[in-house]
């Protein structure tokens, strides 16, 4: 068992708090190659451990709090002599015996796992959604340190701005990066500190929002009235029901529509990146109208094979007086008057920017603000620069907010119906139009039992109407059968 070493500058409370505040932490030899170190903060210290690297150099990584202000837990605030254990822990290293390779942190944890959904061509948000929701102490932190504490406070916090399934899903992609990371790491012991991080209850209740016809055609008309590259999008998200993400991943080979397909085109639809591992299938054909066949067709022109073929309506530059500021409103009437003043005197003397803004009236930024952008005017435009704006691929949340208009505009509430809610419509209209589950999971890249548990009401209500006209109608007499009616009691 390791010795433990003193140090009377760090061993009390008392002692750390006559030290003065410093970003440099005060360290202290555990082993050879291992160092405690304590800095002093405006509130509570923080136990850091450092290590040796490469040509000389040293990691450092923080891993807990000092019990500078709050009773030690063993968990997240530890003493001086905790803090001991809890540095060797990280550093793997007894005395006489090396330190190791710095321990992973959270942070570079969530690098590894964006690295490795790269490399399995899937969904780097998964990544980014939880990086965005980490506060830096955590992200500092090493994973072999993490305590159930540190989990629990973040996950119940992320209930403050997240619904209870979205805090699921980010957890869920938590746990995947701290699972990677014990994999590679084998200092990282403690995966029961997120393996028994349970997620939110009554999370997953379904809340799918289903439209009828008539509301889906009025969303696809207003679409079209926003733009016509929207209203395209918004069609084959409702014919197909594929998520955005797959529809922004279309490109112009994946359209099917000539040849033994012109009848029956069809788009072979990416799959999602949805689940884990590569997927066996990366396309799956999903049949459409003709009629937006040819509309696709019509939208992808001449534009090579592995271009988009759906496409964000091109920005629209809008050139406001004085480059959009509010304060001053340039006529030609003003322009012309600023021009007259700029001009030499008959004595050869030229007023001064400050002199010209006290002579209109405006102040001295605003007049160098016009000249600047006169001067750039009269310039020859680039010729590597386009001229209009080039359109380009959707991204998977570029029609949130275009969505959202078009459902108001539609009579619906864009809080509770969102591009999702043309998905679940399409998959409800198949199962009560009879089409097998099994049919309807593959045609919208899901599995039976999720189809089975998020549109359980809906299978209940078509499953009810099926097997109602099989029911045997005891009522009906029997050909040939007498009816007796028994007396009725006095």
């Amino acid at each position: 068992m390791p010795r433990k070493i003193k140090a009377g500058n760090l061993e009390t409370r008392s002692a750390r708090l006559r030290l003065a505040i410093d970003q440099k932490p005060v360290f202290v030899k555990l082993a050879v190659g291992v160092f405690l170190g304590y800095r002093r903060n405006h509130t509570d210290g923080s136990w850091v451990v450092r290590g040796p690297a490469a040509k000389g150099h040293y990691w450092t990584k923080l891993f807990a709090t000092a019990d500078d202000y709050r009773e030690a837990d063993g968990d997240e605030v530890l003493t001086f002599w905790q803090a001991q254990e809890r540095a060797r822990e990280l550093a793997r290293a007894e005395d006489g015996e090396p330190a190791g390779t710095a321990p992973t942190s959270l942070a570079e944890a969530l690098d590894d796992y964006e690295a490795d959904l790269k490399i399995r061509n899937g969904d780097l948000g998964n990544a980014a959604r939880v990086r965005v929701h980490l506060p830096e102490r955590l992200l500092r932190l090493a994973v072999a340190g993490l305590r159930p504490r540190d989990l629990t406070k973040w996950r119940d916090g992320l209930t403050r701005d997240l619904t209870p399934a979205s805090v699921n899903r980010t957890l869920g992609a938590l746990k995947a990066a701290l699972n990677l990371a014990a994999k590679q790491d084998e200092r990282i012991q403690n995966r029961s500190t997120w393996e028994n991080l349970e997620p939110l209850r009554d999370a997953d209740e379904p809340r799918n929002v289903i439209l009828n016809e008539d509301q889906v055609l009025a969303v696809i008309a207003e679409a079209y009235a926003d733009s016509r590259e929207f209203g395209l999008f918004v069609e084959t998200a409702a014919v197909t029901g594929a998520r955005p993400s797959q529809l922004a991943r279309l490109n112009v080979i994946h359209l099917q529509d000539r040849g033994q397909w012109a009848a029956e085109p069809r788009l072979v639809m990416p799959t999602s990146k949805k689940g884990k591992g590569k997927k066996k299938v990366p396309h799956r054909p999903v049949p459409i109208t003709p009629i937006l066949a040819q509309l696709l067709r019509l939208a992808a022109g001449d534009q090579p094979p592995m271009a988009p073929l759906l496409l964000k309506p091109p920005a629209i530059v809008k050139r406001l007086p004085n480059g959009g500021r509010s304060e001053v409103i340039w006529t030609e009437e003003r322009i012309a008057q600023v021009e007259a003043l700029e001009q030499s005197r008959a004595d050869g003397r030229q007023l001064t920017i400050a002199e010209i803004a006290q002579e209109i009236g405006v102040t001295p930024g605003a007049i160098s603000g016009l000249l600047y952008r006169r001067r750039q005017t009269k310039r020859p435009r680039p010729v590597a620069l386009p001229r209009h704006p080039v359109a380009e691929r959707w991204s998977k949340s570029d029609h949130n907010r275009p969505f959202a208009r078009i459902a108001d505009r539609a009579g619906l509430d864009p809080k509770e119906v969102t591009i999702y809610a043309l998905r679940h419509s399409s998959i409800v209209r198949q199962l009560l139009d009879n089409a097998p589950t099994r049919v309807v999971a593959a045609h919208h890249d899901t599995s039976v039992a999720m189809i089975e548990r998020t549109y359980s009401a809906f299978i209940t209500d078509h499953s009810d109407a099926v097997v109602r006209r099989t029911l045997l109608d005891t009522r009906t007499p029997a050909p040939g059968a007498e009816i007796i009616r028994l007396p009725e009691r006095g």
